[in-house]
């Protein structure tokens, strides 16, 4: 069992970060939210509220149950907040695939555990495309007079996707990031401003103005 010092994180008085989920409809948002710490002890540290947080080992983190047992979690680094979200996407994402206990294993060994599970079950599921189907549905498409055509086939599976999906940014920029080529970027900058109807740098420097301007609130 892992034991952490708080007072090796936290300090009185310090700024301290948490995750708020704000639900839309059956959708869920993430917002990183701050706190003052009040206090620090043995095991663990109060906010200004006086909600108590304890290091749990297996979330790696300082947790606490409210009232209504919604499970709340303080870190002392909004990049920790950013190591948290991304641990628990791979946590489900494998327990999903695979029922061994991943509680142990550190944010990196996810990385490299998902990399490869991950990525064989998307190989096992995902057929790659080719030239001469993506020529011969256009063809189709394109001679087909009345019925389903490949634009609105499009319009269906995009209207029946949620572009509220929590962490939906988080995938775009880490598709981005995974580009090993600038032409690889400039295509899914491409594909971006299709289906967004603006510059991918454009959506960035928004997300950078506007989530500022939220947090000066």
């Amino acid at each position: 069992m892992e034991t952490i010092n708080p007072k090796s994180m936290f300090t009185k008085g310090q700024t301290a970060y948490s995750i708020a989920l704000l639900s839309y409809k059956d959708d869920e948002t993430e917002k990183i939210i701050t706190h003052t710490i009040s206090k620090v002890g043995r095991s663990f540290v109060y906010d200004e509220k006086e909600t108590k947080y304890h290091y749990s080992n297996k979330y790696k983190a300082f947790i606490s149950a409210d009232a209504f047992h919604h499970q709340q979690a303080i870190f002392p680094t909004e990049k920790a907040v950013q190591e948290y979200l991304e641990r628990s996407r791979l946590y489900f994402d494998l327990i999903r695939l695979n029922s061994y206990d991943w509680d142990d294993l550190t944010l990196a060994e996810l990385r490299s555990v998902g990399e490869i599970i991950l990525k064989d079950h998307k190989k096992a599921f995902v057929k790659n495309p080719t030239v001469e189907e993506i020529n011969h549905a256009e063809t189709l498409s394109k001679n087909v007079p009345d019925g389903e055509d490949a634009d609105t086939i499009l319009a269906d599976l995009c209207e029946e996707t949620s572009m509220e999906e929590p962490g939906l940014a988080y995938d775009v920029f880490n598709t981005w990031k995974a580009a090993q080529t600038s032409h690889e970027r400039e295509s899914i900058e491409g594909m971006f401003l299709i289906f967004a109807g603006i510059e991918f740098g454009e959506y960035l420097e928004r997300c950078i103005k506007e989530t500022t301007q939220e947090g000066e609130q």
